[in-house]
C-alpha cells in the first residue's frame, strides 16, 4: 500500500498562513468587528487554489456570509452562500452543507421568503440531526 505524497514545505507554509488568517478572522468576528473579519477571510481566500482547496474555500465563504448577515447585507450573504454551495457540494462533510442550508434558511426568513426558508431549514435539519452541532440546530429551531 502506497502512502500519499507529502506536500512541499511551501504548500504547508501556505496552509499554515491560511489557517492563521482564518483564526484572525474568527477572532475579529467574535469581537463583532465584521469588517476586519471580512478582510482576513478575503486574504485567506486569496491564498487558496480554488480548484484544489474547494472544501476549505467553501467553509471560509460560509464565514464570509455570516459576516455579511451580521452587517445586515442579506443579499450579499446569499451570494456568498451560492458560491460556497458550489465548493461544498462535492464535500463528504454533510455538517458543512447543513450549516450552509441552516444559514440560508435564516437569511430567507429574514427576507420574508418563508416557504423557501422552511424548505432549506428542513434540508439542514436532515443533514445536522444526530451530529451534535447544537448551535446550528438551535439556529434552525428559531427559524422553524
Amino acid at each position: 500500500m502506497r502512502s500519499k505524497p507529502r506536500p512541499s514545505p511551501a504548500v504547508m507554509a501556505d496552509r499554515d498562513e491560511v489557517a492563521r488568517l482564518v483564526d484572525r478572522g474568527d477572532f475579529a468576528f467574535r469581537a463583532e468587528n465584521f469588517t476586519t473579519a471580512l478582510e482576513f477571510y478575503a486574504l485567506a481566500l486569496g491564498r487558496l487554489d480554488p480548484h484544489v482547496d474547494q472544501e476549505e474555500r467553501g467553509v471560509i465563504l460560509l464565514k464570509v456570509a455570516r459576516c455579511h448577515q451580521a452587517c445586515g447585507d442579506m443579499q450579499q450573504a446569499i451570494e456568498c452562500l451560492d458560491e460556497a454551495k458550489i465548493d461544498l457540494r462535492s464535500s463528504r462533510d454533510g455538517v458543512q452543507l447543513g450549516k450552509l442550508y441552516a444559514l440560508r434558511a435564516t437569511l430567507l426568513y429574514e427576507l420574508g421568503r418563508y416557504t423557501r426558508s422552511l424548505r432549506y431549514a428542513d434540508l439542514a435539519y436532515k443533514l445536522l440531526r444526530g451530529t451534535g452541532d447544537n448551535s446550528a440546530i438551535a439556529q434552525l429551531e428559531l427559524t422553524l
